[in-house]
């Protein structure tokens, strides 16, 4: 070797050590290369093997997800198809209408129940559809409905229109009284004589929805249109909905949405429709809303004709700004802390309401009756009142300011002269003594 020739001389010597350390480093370098290739592929392997085992293992997941899926279709579809048949052989036994067969009915709302429960909302829908077109939930053929549905499962139930239908859906004389149907969806739907009496129908949707005054079904109560009598609407939407003679006893429904909502020759005593949107709402009459809660509502724009009763009904911090009232009785009926700007008031009697706190501002009031009537604190201020009465009505701190009272009466009033002075004008009325 060359560099063993150059031993002795300092520059070989320094060659020759370079030289064989090169070596020494390609020396080790091959080994060590060799290794780092093999754990380095063998990480890749595992992380392959890793990869490709997550990978099976969605598969099998997603397989499994889809044969349960499709087990519980063949389930619900089976239980669907179950049904169907026992209620065939049942009604080929004893006939359409059961026959009066106390057994047979009890029967069938047994099956019933137990079925509906188990369904999905597109097959439950099926099986409500079938009972209805058989008259078997129905007032067409009876006073009550040959099958009860009360307590049975039917949230989300679907009978309402959807975006495909070209005409509306029609479930005339249909009995649901008593039954469970949160989120229900009767959208557009013809509801002539539909009872849902006691029903939970919390966050229903009746928008657009419709009665015609006079349906002829079997009810007990003559010219019944529609009754949700003591039923649970509250969050329920009626949004331009149209009934006539129409039952809403004893229902709550607060937070409902009723905007643009018109009912007429309505019941809907002792309602509660606190903190409900009644915006641009319609009641006409003659219609008994007496006894009634509309704390917190809004009622702007709404209209009240025709002999409406609201005898002690609540509207305390109701909105019913640009509110028109015609021929309508509140007799002792509370409005303390409301609004009412802008509002007409017709024909209307207010005799023993409690009204203190109220904002009447910029209001239209004609041919009116306050007597007796508590107006402590409310604010007349630029309202024009004409040919109206406040017999022995106690207005202590009403504000007059720009106000016309004129042919009004004010005969035992409790008013002071100061307030009176504010007002614009008192032509043709009677002050206090």
């Amino acid at each position: 070797m060359d560099c063993l020739k150059t031993k002795g001389n300092e520059v070989g010597k320094s060659k020759c050590s370079i030289f064989a350390l090169l070596q020494l480093l390609a020396t080790l370098s091959v080994p060590l290369a060799i290794g780092l290739y093999t754990v380095v592929h063998k990480t890749n392997e595992s992380d392959l093997a890793r990869q490709n085992r997550r990978k099976d293992l969605d598969i099998a997941g997603g397989n499994r997800a889809k044969d349960e899926s499709i087990a519980n279709e063949v389930r619900k579809e089976n239980i669907l198809v179950e049904y169907q048949n026992s209620l065939a052989k049942i009604l080929l036994d004893h006939g359409m209408t059961l026959n009066g067969s106390v057994s047979a009915r009890f029967v069938v709302r047994v099956k019933t129940l137990t079925a509906v429960k188990q369904l999905d909302t597109v097959r439950k829908a099926f099986l409500i559809q079938s009972l209805y077109e058989a008259n078997l939930i129905t007032t067409a053929v009876s006073t009550e409905s040959i099958i009860s549905l009360e307590g049975a499962d039917l949230n989300r139930l679907h009978l309402g229109s959807t975006e495909d239908d070209t005409e509306r859906p029609s479930h005339a004389c249909l009995s649901l009284a008593g039954a469970i149907l949160t989120n229900a969806s009767f959208r557009l739907d013809n509801l002539n004589g539909a009872n849902f009496t006691n029903a939970k129908l919390r966050f229903a949707d009746f928008t657009d929805s419709r009665t015609d005054y006079g349906q002829d079904c079997n009810h007990q109560i003559g010219h019944l249109s529609i009754t949700f009598h003591s039923a649970i609407l509250n969050e329920a939407n009626f949004m331009t909905a149209l009934y006539d003679n129409a039952i809403f006893t004893y229902a709550k429904m607060s937070k409902a949405n009723l905007q643009k909502f018109t009912c007429r020759y309505c019941d809907i005593v002792g309602a509660n429709l606190s903190e409900a949107d009644l915006t641009g709402v319609t009641f006409s009459g003659p219609a008994n809303i007496g006894w009634a809660k509309f704390i917190n509502s809004k009622l702007i724009n709404a209209s009240f004709t025709n002999g409406v009763n609201f005898q002690q009904s609540n509207f305390t911090r109701a909105n019913a700004n640009g509110i028109s009232i015609r021929q309508c009785m509140f007799y002792s009926a509370t409005f303390f802390n409301s609004t009412f700007n802008h509002a007409t008031i017709i024909n209307s009697d207010f005799t023993y309401a409690r009204m203190d706190g109220i904002d009447i501002s910029q209001g239209m009031i004609t041919n009116s009756v306050f007597n007796n009537a508590h107006l402590v604190d409310v604010n007349f201020s630029h309202t024009t009142c004409r040919q109206c009465t406040f017999l022995n009505a106690i207005l202590t701190g009403a504000n007059f300011q720009g106000a016309i009272f004129n042919m009004c009466n004010f005969t035992g009033t409790q008013i002071n002269d100061k307030q009176l002075e504010q007002a614009s004008s008192l032509a043709g009325s009677i002050l206090p003594s």
